[in-house]
């Protein structure tokens, strides 16, 4: 309630709302789409892969009410959607289909837990996140470019992230022989993760270049971000996955910094509506008490999977 409160009071803070939904959304969902393209990459067999399925549960973890959030206060709050309505819907339709076959999939495990099904589900989640890297950027744009180039940076960027993401948590809770196969593709995957986020963050600076940006707050996250980056690599590669998985999240949330101090740097150029009319629009939505079922929903879902046990499973040598 008190963040609630600052937001709305602060007319010039209130579109940092969005940018922080969407935030929240990718960090709490980053697990899942990793492990939907993890999937088809790192296990072998059909036991491996119903492994797999089974730490998507509880499938729908609310997660997605987050997004859903962004949307409506993105077109709430700026004046200069552009275009974006029709990609809105398109993204939407991803972001809901996508929470939908990973249900599905996680209830129907001995269903889809064939090499061609997980293949499909990875596709998918490529393809999806590939849509919402270059989507994130689309309100920075007065013509509203889908693929400009920052986006497919960031897209690239986001399907390395989510996989690493994926592949840490698989290795915390999963044995061997998967469970190491998981740490080898975080290692292999966070290389290629922390090296596609420097491109993007320096190509981003170089083309939205003001005082946002050039400012300390961006060389803080950039620092932070490669610092626990470090510090997960190292701890992974000691095999203490645990605390790796702990320091991904925090390499993760830093990272995630680019976004907001972008979003921040052209603030200047979005016309604020009427926060008054605001404010009355979204107490009829009852925007705070889906807020509130929101943040319990997600929390419960992301503390199960954090403390649920490891998974065991029959592995056959076939060596």
């Amino acid at each position: 309630m008190i963040l609630w409160r600052y937001f709305m009071y602060i007319s010039n803070n209130i579109l940092l709302l969005p940018v922080c939904f969407f935030g929240l959304y990718f960090i709490l969902e980053a697990m899942d789409w990793g492990l939907c393209i993890a999937s088809s990459f790192i296990c072998k067999s059909d036991d491996e892969r119903k492994v797999i399925l089974k730490l998507l549960r509880p499938g729908i973890d609310g997660n997605e009410l987050w997004f859903l959030l962004g949307i409506t206060a993105l077109i709430f709050f700026v004046d200069s959607v552009y275009n974006l309505n029709e990609s809105t819907k398109i993204l939407t339709g991803i972001i809901i289909l996508g929470c939908i076959i990973r249900f599905i999939f996680s209830l129907g495990i001995d269903i889809f837990k064939n090499k061609t099904s997980c293949r499909l589900m990875t596709l998918f989640s490529i393809i999806s996140l590939f849509f919402i890297g270059c989507y994130s950027f689309m309100p920075l744009y007065e013509e509203s470019y889908l693929l400009s180039l920052v986006g497919v940076l960031s897209s690239f960027w986001m399907i390395f992230s989510c996989f690493q993401i994926g592949c840490i948590y698989g290795a915390v809770k999963t044995v061997n022989p998967l469970s190491e196969r998981f740490r080898a593709g975080y290692l292999v995957s966070s290389l290629v993760s922390v090296f596609a986020y420097l491109i993007f963050s320096f190509f981003l600076k170089s083309y939205f270049d003001d005082n946002a940006i050039n400012s300390g707050y961006y060389w803080i996250g950039l620092v932070s971000t490669l610092i626990f980056y470090v510090l997960s690599f190292y701890f992974v590669r000691s095999r203490n996955v645990k605390v790796g998985l702990v320091f991904a999240y925090f390499y993760l949330i830093c990272s995630l910094s680019t976004y907001f101090i972008t979003y921040v740097s052209k603030f200047s150029c979005w016309k604020i509506l009427n926060v008054i009319l605001i404010k009355k629009e979204l107490v009829n939505l009852h925007i705070l008490e889906i807020l509130l079922i929101t943040v319990i929903w997600t929390f419960v879902s992301f503390i199960y999977k954090l403390v649920r046990k490891k998974l065991i499973y029959k592995w056959n040598d076939y060596i």
